[in-house]
């Protein structure tokens, strides 16, 4: 009975994910949100919405609980980690952002949990892509029984925003974000390096990460101080964040600001994409406050043949010009 139970429930993951009768799914590669372990399916999150009309008899399928250590979560995060329970009438959890990407992961249930009878556990371990959109962002759950039927939606709002950001203006806009920020993000595990020339030529890169160069400075220059953050290591895979900025906290010299992009190790990636963008601070009534994109974005490539250990600059890619 029990090997018939097993291979019952492996037929039915075989259903959920999408991996088998001739079926295939896709992947989920550049998708916002990457699960371990979990398999991916394109399209609209399975269940009613969280806040839909219902007969109660629809909730004897239901998520009992969603936890997280932290709702504050940055770009290109890894091992962000979800726990939480459902009706053992379930099968397998779903989750997806609410407005992000194009479909939804799906992976089953746990054991049941001795001190919440009737009910299984739940964990994710979930990923973050390097160029997420910043600001609040609603992870959306189901759970899925063995007939495919799903459960009501809940949702966990997560703010995601930049490690620089101590005071999450990201998230509240009372509060001020960066002056600036110039930001390379990339794809793979790839260690490339975010270069920038200001206006006066001073270079600001991971062995020169400020833009201050002089023994003694006075608070007057600091207010002015762009600081090179998340500056890879030379170690394959050490950097999980796939993206350095060089953000200015106060005020930002005007001026032209060239970009270089250069492949310090291609870390075993024939070939990586990558993105420079920059925002700038935007004041609304000095009460709220909101980040505004400063010209477009570039797309960009660099190929394994490319690597050079730091021994130049790379190419220029672009330049911003800071009113």
């Amino acid at each position: 009975m029990k090997e018939l139970h097993q291979q019952l429930m492996a037929a039915v993951w075989c259903v959920l994910a999408v991996a088998c009768a001739g079926e295939s799914g896709t992947s989920g590669l550049g998708e916002p949100l990457q699960v371990t372990g979990g398999a991916f399916k394109s399209g609209a999150l399975p269940g009613a919405a969280a806040d839909a009309d219902a007969d109660a008899s629809d909730d004897a399928l239901r998520i009992t609980t969603v936890e997280t250590n932290n709702t504050v979560v940055h770009p290109g995060q890894s091992g962000k980690r979800i726990t939480g329970r459902a009706t053992d009438n379930g099968y397998a959890i779903a989750v997806r952002f609410e407005k992000l990407g194009t479909g939804y992961w799906v992976r089953p249930l746990g054991e049941a949990d001795s001190a919440y009878p009737g009910e299984l556990s739940f964990r994710l371990d979930v990923e973050l892509a390097a160029d997420i959109p910043l600001g609040p962002q609603r992870l959306v759950f189901s759970v899925i029984d063995d007939h495919g039927r799903a459960s009501r939606q809940q949702v966990l709002t997560m703010c995601v925003t930049s490690r620089f950001d101590r005071n999450l203006s990201a998230c509240d806009p009372t509060q001020k974000p960066p002056a600036a920020v110039i930001s390379l993000t990339w794809d793979s595990d790839a260690d490339l390096d975010l270069i920038v020339r200001t206006p006066t030529g001073e270079v600001v890169d991971a062995r020169h990460p400020s833009t201050l160069t002089e023994p003694s400075i006075t608070d007057v220059d600091r207010n002015y101080q762009g600081v090179l953050f998340g500056a890879a290591s030379e170690s394959c895979g050490a950097d999980a964040t796939r993206r350095e900025d060089l953000v200015w906290a106060n005020e930002v010299p005007a001026g032209e600001y060239q970009v270089f992009v250069n492949l310090f190790n291609a870390c075993g990636a024939g070939a990586t994409f990558f993105n420079v963008s920059a925002t700038v601070r935007v004041a609304d009534d000095d009460t709220e406050y909101y980040v505004s994109p400063l010209g477009e974005p570039v797309l960009g490539q660099v190929i394994a043949p490319q690597a050079n250990g730091g021994r130049d600059d790379g190419s220029l890619i672009t330049s911003f010009e800071f009113p």
